[in-house]
Order: C-alpha cells, then sequence, then structure tokens
C-alpha cells in the first residue's frame, strides 16, 4: 500500500490538467474585462464623433436643438442601444451631450461594477456669426 502512495505523489500525469483547470478562470476574466474595455471605448469614440458632428450643424444653424436630438440620437445608437441626448442652440455657445449606459455596450459589464455605469460625451461650440 505504501508503495502505491509514494508511486501516486511522484506521478505527474495529468499536472498539465489540473494547472489550465486553475488558470482558465483567470485567463477567461482578463479575456472579459479586455472585451469590455475595448467595446465600451468604441462606444464613446463614437459618441464623441457623433457629438463633434452634430454641435457642428448645430453652430452653423443647419439644425436647430429639436433636430439636433433626432438626429445625434439615430446616429449614436450603437449596438440597439438609444442613447440620452440633450442640445442648446441659444447664446454664443452651443453644446450637445449624449448618455448611454455602459451595460448597453458591453458584454459581461465589468466596467459597471468598478465605478461609473455611464458614458457621456460633450461637445461645446461657439455659435457661428449669421
Amino acid at each position: 500500500m505504501k508503495l502505491r502512495s509514494r508511486r501516486f505523489v511522484r506521478d505527474e500525469n495529468g499536472a498539465a490538467a489540473i494547472e489550465f483547470v486553475i488558470w482558465l478562470p483567470a485567463f477567461m476574466l482578463i479575456l472579459a474585462f479586455v472585451l469590455d474595455v475595448s467595446l465600451s471605448m468604441l462606444a464613446h469614440s463614437r459618441m464623441w464623433d457623433v457629438a463633434r458632428d452634430t454641435v457642428r450643424q448645430i453652430s452653423l444653424r443647419s439644425l436647430n436643438a429639436a433636430e439636433a436630438v433626432t438626429y445625434a440620437e439615430s446616429s449614436a445608437r450603437i449596438m440597439g442601444a438609444d442613447p440620452t441626448v440633450s442640445a442648446h442652440d441659444v447664446g454664443p455657445q452651443v453644446w450637445v451631450q449624449i448618455e448611454l449606459p455602459m451595460a448597453d455596450v458591453t458584454l459581461f459589464n465589468m466596467l459597471g461594477l468598478a465605478g461609473s455605469s455611464r458614458l457621456t460625451a460633450r461637445a461645446i461650440m461657439m455659435q457661428e456669426p449669421a
């Protein structure tokens, strides 16, 4: 009996499988985190592009605030998520703000656990002279 137990302790067959099982969850967590960061950065970049384009249209007086909200809502739709858009076209400064829940654009919502759960993009420009 003692011989079998010594042989069992020294035997390394299956050691790689055990290491794989131990490290697999860590690799999966890292992969999920990287995927969520990538998707949130892609969405945030798209929101900034739409906010900048929309505020430029307002500053040139091509759109009023109501039209700008409609334009930005349709342009900033990301992965089926509908953003919240607000716009201001009165005074020397015009602005557009786009907000979106982070859970709507990530697959695992790992970033929402760490802090803010909303992505926000706000662009401000001076009104062009008439």
